[in-house]
């Protein structure tokens, strides 16, 4: 139970200033006398509220020093006991082409270490996309403008479906979509040929169209009735009309330019996809981004 409190006292003194004189000298009287830990805890709760920090606000992030700051990675604060205390850094290969687990049980730190570490990295211009389930990540917008990191409602951040990224051949994105359709959506090899084969017509007659065209397409699909190939248009109608009805319906619609390529390609951005109810459609809505900003990069490299 000690230990438990004197995590939370450290995590208190975190967020007024590890560094900070007074903050070195309690957490060497805490150490040294345990029962005293909750008086302390009270007394930097006072000096937090003071400073404007409610209980009720996102956790504040660790300051630190010059010295810090110009760490080869992640600084995350401060580690250690009394006066011994070593930098805990993250390095930045770890995010290169790699994943990263965060794990651990309720209540231990898990978001806050991961929004420490999205802040440091947009802080040292390295560009993130969260896609946040939970609207965990949305405070981070207090930290920077717009112009660096910006927080999107997934029914306003307009998806030019059909149209291919910049740079990016009709056909190879074509298949790209069948893919996100295969995966997200469970379709069968017939219904994935059926649609290739509506993607196809669409981008030879159509000079920009849009996810309604490919509904209507669909929908207007010839087939005899209780065929193998009316189950798969079948299956294709149910899903497009799946995603007609969706809370990203609306964002399904845009015909014209690359929205995508002016929201998410030069800042950071947090996409609140816990807004949109319907698993099957939040799936295929964030496999279709990450696609997307994946085959952008592939071919226009001087972008990333």
């Amino acid at each position: 139970m000690n230990e438990y409190l004197f995590a939370r006292l450290r995590s208190l003194i975190e967020s007024y200033g590890i560094d900070d004189p007074h903050s070195i000298k309690c957490l060497e009287k805490a150490s040294r006398n345990l029962e005293d830990i909750p008086l302390y805890e009270r007394h930097f709760e006072k000096l937090l509220l003071k400073n404007g920090v409610p209980p009720n606000d996102p956790p504040p992030f660790p300051r630190l020093s010059e010295a810090d700051k110009g760490a080869k990675g992640i600084p995350f604060g401060r580690m250690g006991w009394g006066k011994i205390r070593e930098l805990f850094t993250l390095p930045f290969a770890a995010f290169d082409e790699r994943h990263v687990l965060v794990t651990g049980a309720t209540g231990t730190g898990k978001t806050r270490s991961v929004m420490i570490a999205l802040k440091r990295l947009i802080e040292t211009g390295i560009r993130v996309l969260i896609f946040d389930a939970a609207s965990e990540y949305v405070h981070l917008c207090q930290f920077f403008s717009p112009e660096v990191f910006l927080v999107v409602d997934p029914r306003t951040l307009k998806i030019n479906f059909i149209l291919p990224p910049p740079n990016v051949d009709p056909k190879v994105w074509r298949g790209v979509l069948i893919g996100i359709f295969r995966e997200t959506m469970f379709l069968r090899d017939g219904a994935c040929n059926e649609l290739n084969s509506i993607l196809a017509s669409l981008q030879r007659t159509r000079l920009c169209p849009s996810f309604a065209d490919l509904f209507g397409a669909i929908q207007k699909k010839a087939y005899r009735p209780n065929s193998r190939r009316a189950g798969y248009i079948e299956s294709l109608q149910n899903r497009a009309e799946l995603l007609m009805n969706s809370y990203i319906s609306d964002a399904l619609m845009c015909c014209e330019g690359h929205p995508l390529e002016k929201v998410l390609i030069d800042r950071s951005a947090c996409i609140r996809v816990g807004l949109v109810s319907n698993d099957l459609v939040r799936n295929f809505y964030v496999i279709y981004v990450l696609r997307w900003v994946e085959t952008y990069l592939t071919f226009n490299p001087e972008k990333r």
